[in-house]
């Protein structure tokens, strides 16, 4: 209530209430507060026919009373005045009801805007920026650039002065972490104090902005704002490839490029012209998305859910927009219609991409390193040399080449051999089918098809289809209504994993009378139908499935009906067949093949049927065992007329007491043997003589050395390939997909086409852009665009300060809180724009202002004047973030590894906690980072979303789900716990302290303060002095009298063992103060 009232008595005084009332400034708060909700720019709340949001309605005699809401300069005639001073129940606006009773200051102030003549005005976010002159101070002295103008003129229209400087420590140790996210180290500071010259701060900025760590700090700011994360963040938060973005954003930052240009890559890299890699790679923004894979989700429903992300992201980063309720009814409050919003979505809807997402999918961009890039354009070339002089025909191939092809016409001369064992022999099932009947039920094709007008999904693991004991299932060509994925097709149904997980699994789209059927090749009897279902979600899919029997005219043979689908079904067609325990048999064969070489074997048989797995060993008499390299696949399907041909790797001469072992996973087979070496080509070998040519060059001895080249040339490219960065990036399809008004926003109800625009009442969107991302991104960076600038300056200005000029940076409409010097945040926009939209030049204007340079002590009653420091009399003081808060523990300790980019890396975090919240396959356990990846930049730690860095996540981190331009301030016991116990912390303290008795003097007090320098950046009190030397003592006489316990102590927390030539004592001491002073206040507070 204190902060209502004197944030009243500030504006109030700088209004002056006596003089011509500001609509933008006191009245539309009022209306948008109040009246907006039953009376604003949603038309589908809007009641009364009333709209007190627009001039030309207001003003206007109501459709069925007649009665006119505002007259301009006479108040007792307006209709609104009436009606909020009545008395009457039934009358008063608003409503008793709504609990948004007006106050008598806000009556009057609506009465007297009306009586003086009700001037209308656009929100002031919604107008073009302007520069105005500059206000007029007494203190002249005091400003060093123009910001310091409005500072001072607000301060002493209210009677205040601004905070005198801070001294050199404390203003170098606060521009460092809002340009570096860095502390200075002692040599930065003595060089700072020791420079007397003028312009000595302005030095000191400069290198800061020239470090690489300042776009370490920039980039941290914008991955909130993205939403980025190394996961996919629902359901199972698979791993996801797109960190080279954030490396992008780095860069980007770093080398200063222009803030319009920063926005249209993000936007639409990838439709500029001749588009680089680096603008390709901008496009990242727009794939950082939450996604999820989870089975059964509806592909378009969850197509649509990133869509509306991708607009609420972009409205919110780059306008200060909160369109998100404009998806389902007009916005309430700011002049967005609900088709507005879907004009906006129709930028992004043609995006590729769909619902159920994983991982790193398409469209992404393979990022190589400019050296592997000549190495890989070296290589193409040797290769392409080499492949070309391999197409040649030399005399001696030729020679060869017509020797072999009189071998081809020689007839191969297959043989079967003498068995030795044949498990097979004798098998009692065997003997069982051999007594069976035939079925009566002869047909070609089996399909399996949802109840008749039911939607739903077919999703099988495995079916298998039984004739004479044999799965003839495995032989068919599956096919289904429809593919849910490409991993997700028909055949997967018959490849004889039947599992049951859903990688297992055929799937068709969920849709109306979706079906699975399996062509058999002939009619055959059909003794069982044994159907495997998905059994790690969504079993119901198959519940009254039916399965039918049509023989080659496509006529019904029979028809039965699964239930409450199990995990196996079992249809019997042949009551007296047997069916087998599985459709793989595991066995043996033992042969003669007499003496002479092997080069080839053949499997078939009179029922096609298919091979599993094949060994090929050769035993000799006296029992050793020689395993037979062979050729290609060890698998594949045969009949009687095509057999599968398994050839050697070469010829094998076997005795006429050599025993050749057969071991294989499969269908019943005759096996012969041959030694002809063609046997395995011959199926391979075309008719054409070119054809035949050809291939008989690309096996020619001659050019082995060739080959070999060719390969080694061609393995050393894909190494250097592998080695490149994959990331995920924005591209549209090829055909854009229609877009509409989806009422209430579901993605079923589609209602008006609309074609792409941006809202008409923020600017107009020319005829002359194109329809695209690019036009929307020209649009948003066009000067007279009004918020774009704004947006930026602002959130930037919260960046250094705490706050926006603009306190609710996310959002700049009428909503969101008025700015508290909004010609200040105009000035800047305008100067932004004008600079060439130069980021480093706006901060460097910020931090050299002679309002940053304040201190941040605060004068007695100012604070229960202006709680949040709006006016700026003095400097903020706050807490570090919670990356911040980590990196300085790592740099003074001197742990910190400066190496930019790369894949997150894994730091110190309770390893039960991740993955905790997703199942399936994301379940995996943590693998703690090693080495230097322990100490990178928090930047860098890999962004699990579900369950994000722990000690990160407590001390105030944002978990990314969603765009957000500011983090909430918290303050816990739970994060003083982690700042003590944490095992990085705990390491930082005791590295720190091995770091002050190494470099901070010979005696105790020395190295106290040294480590006190370096960690709050200023030389530590006397007093201040005695109660860590006082702590320090006690800590040595407690471990002097256990010295076991500072064993002990020095070896909890860290992979970092403690330096062994310190002694331990000393050591623990030193590490137990060290820790003291890193949990101070002053320690994680910037100033």
């Amino acid at each position: 209530m204190i902060h209502s009232i004197a944030i009243f008595v500030i504006t109030a005084s700088l209004m002056g209430l006596g003089s011509a009332i500001s609509f933008n400034d006191q009245i539309r708060p009022i209306l948008a507060d109040r009246c907006f909700a039953c009376h604003g720019p949603d038309s589908a709340a809007r009641k009364a026919g009333l709209r007190l949001d627009r001039e030309e309605f207001a003003k206007a005699a109501l459709a069925k009373s007649g009665n006119v809401p505002i007259i301009a300069g006479h108040a007792d005639r307006s209709e609104i005045i009436k009606r909020i001073t009545s008395d009457d129940p039934d009358e008063i606006m608003p409503p008793p009801d709504a609990k948004s009773e007006l106050t008598a200051k806000e009556i009057k102030l609506l009465r007297d805007w009306v009586t003086q003549g009700a001037k209308w005005e656009r929100h002031w976010a919604f107008m073009p920026p302007q520069k105005r002159p500059l206000p007029r101070v007494n203190d002249k002295a005091w400003i060093i650039n123009e910001i310091d103008y409005f500072i001072l003129s607000k301060l002493e229209g209210l009677g205040l002065n601004p905070s005198d400087s801070t001294g050199k420590e404390r203003l170098l140790r606060r521009a460092s972490f809002d340009l570096t996210g860095l502390p200075p180290s002692i040599a930065d500071l003595d060089k700072f104090i020791e420079d007397d010259s003028e312009n000595a701060f302005e030095g000191a900025v400069e290198r800061l902005l020239d470090s690489p760590r300042f776009g370490e700090r920039m980039a941290l700011e914008w991955l909130d704002v993205a939403r980025y994360g190394d996961t996919d963040g629902l359901f199972e938060d698979h791993p996801r490839s797109i960190y080279p973005w954030r490396d992008w954003v780095i860069s980007a930052f770093n080398a200063n490029l222009p803030y319009n240009d920063f926005i249209n890559w993000q936007v639409s890299g990838d439709l500029i012209p001749n588009a680089t890699d680096d603008q390709k790679l901008a496009t990242g923004f727009l794939r950082n998305n939450p996604t999820s894979n989870e089975g059964g989700i509806i592909d378009e429903d969850y197509r649509i859910k990133y869509l509306v992300d991708r607009v609420n992201t972009t409205a919110t980063a780059f306008l200060g927009l909160t369109m998100e309720c404009a998806q389902c009814h007009d916005h309430k409050f700011d002049p967005i219609s609900q088709r507005e919003y879907y004009q906006f979505a129709g930028f992004f809807n043609s995006l590729v991409g769909r619902g159920n997402t994983k991982g790193a999918t398409a469209p992404t961009l393979k990022i190589i390193s400019s050296v592997n890039s000549d190495q890989i354009a070296k290589l193409s070339d040797q290769i392409k040399g080499i492949e070309s002089s391999l197409q040649e025909t030399p005399p001696e191939l030729n020679d060869d080449f017509e020797k072999w092809l009189i071998e081809l016409e020689e007839p191969i001369q297959w043989k079967d051999p003498e068995k030795v064992s044949d498990p097979r022999e004798g098998s009692v099932t065997k003997k069982d089918q051999a007594k069976v009947q035939v079925s009566k039920f002869v047909g070609r094709y089996l399909r399996i098809a949802l109840p008749k007008a039911q939607t739903g999904f077919i999703t099988l693991s495995e079916v298998e289809i039984y004739s004479g004991g044999r799965n003839v299932g495995r032989t068919g060509k599956a096919s289904q209504s429809s593919d849910y994925s490409a991993s997700g097709i028909a055949s997967k149904a018959i490849d004889g994993d039947a599992s049951g997980s859903f990688t297992s699994c055929s799937c068709t789209k969920e849709q109306k009378d979706a079906w699975w059927e399996i062509d058999l090749g002939s009619e055959m009897p059909i003794d069982h139908v044994v159907i495997f279902n998905r059994n790690d979600c969504c079993p119901e899919r198959l519940d009254n499935v039916s399965v039918s029997l049509f023989n080659s005219r496509r006529e019904q043979v029979i028809q039965r009906k699964i239930g409450d689908a199990p995990f196996r079904s079992v249809l019997t067609l042949n009551q007296g067949s047997v069916l087998p325990d599985s459709d793989k048999r595991d066995y043996e064969l033992i042969v003669l093949p007499g003496p002479g070489p092997l080069a080839a074997l053949s499997f078939s048989d009179a029922r096609p049927g298919s091979i599993e797995s094949i060994k090929i060993e050769r035993v000799s008499l006296s029992g050793e065992v020689q395993e037979l390299k062979i050729v290609g696949e060890s698998k594949g399907q045969f009949s009687k007329e095509n057999p599968l041909i398994i050839g050697l790797e070469k010829p094998e001469n076997f005795t006429g007491k050599d025993r050749l072992k057969v071991s294989l996973v499969g269908d019943d087979v005759r096996v012969r043997v041959t030694g002809n070496t063609s046997a395995l080509q011959r199926n391979k070998i075309p008719k054409e003589r070119d054809k035949r040519l050809a291939h008989f060059r690309a096996t020619w001895s001659g050019f082995k050395q060739k080959r070999e080249s060719l390969a080694a040339a061609k393995k050393r490219k894909s190494d250097l390939e592998g080695k490149s960065k994959i990331s995920m990036i924005a591209a549209d399809e090829a055909k854009p997909r229609p877009t509409h008004v989806l009422m209430r926003g579901e993605y079923d109800k589609p209602g008006e086409r609309v074609e792409p625009a941006a809202p008409s009442s923020i600017m107009i969107f020319s005829p002359e852009l194109p329809k695209n991302r690019l036009g929307l991104a020209r649009w948003m960076t066009d000067p007279e665009n009004p918020l774009t600038s704004r947006v930026a300056v602002n959130r930037y200005w919260q960046m250094i300060f705490g706050n926006g000029i603009v306190k609710t940076s996310e959002d700049l409409g009428t909503q969101g809180r008025r700015p508290s010097h909004q010609a200040l945040l105009d000035h800047l926009a305008v100067d932004f724009i004008e600079s060439g939209w130069d980021v480093k030049k706006l901060l460097r204007k910020i931090v050299t202002s002679a309002t940053y340079r304040q201190s941040s002590e605060v004068v007695q009653g100012l604070f229960e004047m202006d709680p949040e420091n709006e006016l700026l009399a003095y400097s903020p003081r706050r807490r570090l973030g919670a990356e911040f808060i980590r990196d300085h523990a790592l740099s003074v300790s001197g742990l910190l590894v400066n190496k930019i980019g790369g894949p997150g890396v894994n730091p110190y975090q309770p390893a039960v906690l991740f993955g905790r919240n997703a199942i399936g396959a994301s379940n995996v356990s943590f693998t703690q980072s090693k080495g230097e990846s322990l100490y990178r930049r928090s930047i860098f730690t890999y962004w699990k979303r579900q369950i994000p860095a722990a000690n990160m996540r407590i001390l105030g981190a944002d978990g990314r789900n969603s765009c957000r331009t500011r983090r909430e301030r918290t303050n816990t016991p739970l994060q003083a716990l982690v700042l003590l116990n944490d095992p990085q912390f705990v390491e930082a303290a005791r590295a720190l302290a091995e770091r002050t008795i190494r470099e901070g003097g010979k005696s105790v007090e020395d190295r106290i303060a040294f480590a006190f320098r370096l960690v709050t950046s200023r030389r530590v009190k006397e007093n201040e002095l005695g109660i860590l030397l006082a702590e320090y003592r006690d800590r040595l006489a407690e471990f002097q009298s256990d010295k076991e316990s500072a064993i002990a102590y020095l070896a909890g927390g860290g992979e970092r063992p403690a330096a062994a030539e310190i002694e331990a004592t000393e050591l623990a001491s030193t590490a137990a103060v060290m820790s003291l002073i890193l949990n101070l206040d002053e320690s994680i507070s910037k100033s």
